[in-house]
């Protein structure tokens, strides 16, 4: 596939991508991106099932939340939460412990079971109570990440010699080998409801690792980078935006990232520390993820393509502190430290 070369641009100038199809341009005119931050002033703690540490993964648009959090016995378990219901574990999977990742509009929920083997295992909670551990490439381990409103998921699986490769489970689990980039190892991080998918792979010879974009018709596709050896694509919206991380030079830091449709890599730049990621972007351009400090902590940030990011409110500590899902009415979930140092699930609106 050819590409053209890309530009790479600061957060502070206006930019228009060029999508794919008609009904994807007329999307993005609709869609007032903001050009001003509006920073949610408030911080809410979602509360726990027990233990310490408490894990804010994802929310979807009714905004149910979904994470994990340490029980009483300091175990981790996957967990959902409402404001009618509070935060609830989710039903056992048979396993040592559970993390859940990623929430679609339907209420569906995957993420992974440790066994009692000690195997990680893809899983998928269904809103009616079950749960199913999805197929494997081979014996090992495997992860569900992120799941869209068509019932697809990307992760990732081992294959039999061991080396973790992108996949994508069909809505009937029929499992996608979504390969590498020439490299032994890949992961798959996002996917939106046009059944893109974007994450992460090794080039050829493990030299580097890149982002990228992958679809049915055109497989596989180098995202470049800023201008260094490392990027990353950890989101992408409706529109195909996707959103990451990436270095301007060989091995530095990597800073939020965004890959434009029309080939544009923006650099939204830290606030204050030597690095930052963006986990999630929904199709109004917001973007949320975390940012390092002097002091080797982290902030979350809240921001948009056009206007760069700022620091989120947080519980009174910073040394920990990330963002990861932004829906599409602008509620970010994520976990921050509170003065004791305790890691708590959070919703900012």
């Amino acid at each position: 596939m050819q590409r053209s070369t890309p530009t790479y641009l600061t957060a502070g100038f206006i930019l228009i991508a060029t999508a794919g199809c008609t009904e994807f341009q007329q999307l993005l005119t609709d869609l007032a991106v903001p050009t001003t931050l509006r920073v949610p002033a408030r911080v809410t703690d979602l509360g726990g099932i027990g233990g310490e540490n408490r894990f804010a993964w994802s929310i979807n648009n009714a905004g149910v939340v979904v994470g994990y959090a340490q029980d009483e016995d300091g175990n981790l378990r996957a967990t959902r939460w409402t404001e009618a219901t509070g935060m609830v574990m989710l039903p056992d999977s048979g396993g040592q412990q559970s993390r859940a990742f990623d929430i679609n509009n339907n209420g569906v929920i995957c993420g992974v079971t440790l066994t009692d083997d000690g195997t990680v295992e893809a899983t998928v909670w269904f809103p009616d109570g079950e749960v199913r551990a999805l197929p494997h490439l081979a014996q090992g381990s495997s992860e569900a990440n992120a799941i869209n409103d068509l019932g697809q998921i990307a992760g990732g699986s081992d294959d039999e010699n061991g080396d973790r490769l992108a996949v994508m489970w069909e809505a009937d689990e029929s499992l996608v080998l979504i390969g590498t980039l020439g490299g032994a190892r890949s992961a798959a991080n996002d996917i939106n409801n046009r059944s893109e998918v974007v994450g992460a792979s090794q080039t050829t010879d493990g030299a580097e690792t890149h982002a990228f974009r992958w679809t049915s018709e055109g497989g596989i596709v180098d995202l470049l980078t800023l201008g260094g050896d490392l990027s990353d694509a950890l989101a992408i919206d409706e529109l195909g935006r996707v959103a990451g991380r990436s270095n301007v030079e060989i091995g530095a830091n990597r800073f939020a990232t965004v890959w434009l449709t029309d080939g544009t890599i923006l650099n939204l730049g830290a606030t204050g520390g030597t690095g930052s990621q963006i986990f999630s972007i929904n199709t109004r351009g917001e973007v949320v993820g975390s940012s390092s400090t002097a002091s080797n902590g982290t902030k979350a940030f809240y921001g948009t393509i056009e206007a760069g990011i700022v620091q989120l409110p947080d519980l009174g500590s910073r040394s920990q502190n990330n963002a990861r899902k932004i829906n599409e009415d602008g509620v970010i979930t994520g976990f921050v430290n509170n003065p004791d140092r305790q890691l708590r699930a959070v919703i900012w609106k």
